[in-house]
């Protein structure tokens, strides 16, 4: 639960609008929602501003889990809320790393196919 306030707050408005897009098309007839592909400086850049969200969403779903498990004070019972934490933290690690290559190694624009 607490993870999932983390990532509503950091992400929902992003979800959001996404899924007003896609239900406009889908059932009112709206206009297709175009998938804008960004390369190089850009795609560096909206890469690392997914990382920084997940960061947010991160700390405060991590905050609840341990306030948590400080107001119960019984480690035995709270053992699964800090586990969250740590495979959270891996996986933020992972993503960083991911995210953040991309500022090294820059995204190219394919190469058009000659025939």
């Amino acid at each position: 639960m607490q993870p999932y306030i983390g990532v509503s707050i950091a992400f929902g408005h992003q979800m959001i609008a996404w899924a007003d897009q896609y239900f406009l098309f889908w059932f009112r007839g709206g206009e297709k929602p175009r998938s804008r592909k960004a390369y190089g400086s850009e795609h560096a850049s909206e890469e690392r501003q997914g990382w920084f969200r997940h960061l947010a969403a991160y700390i405060i779903g991590s905050s609840f889990l341990l306030i948590m498990n400080w107001w119960i004070g019984d480690p035995a019972r709270t053992e699964a809320f800090v586990n969250i934490v740590r495979v959270w933290g891996v996986i933020l690690v992972i993503d960083f790393i991911i995210s953040f290559s991309y500022t090294l190694w820059p995204k190219k624009v394919p190469a058009k196919k000659v025939e």
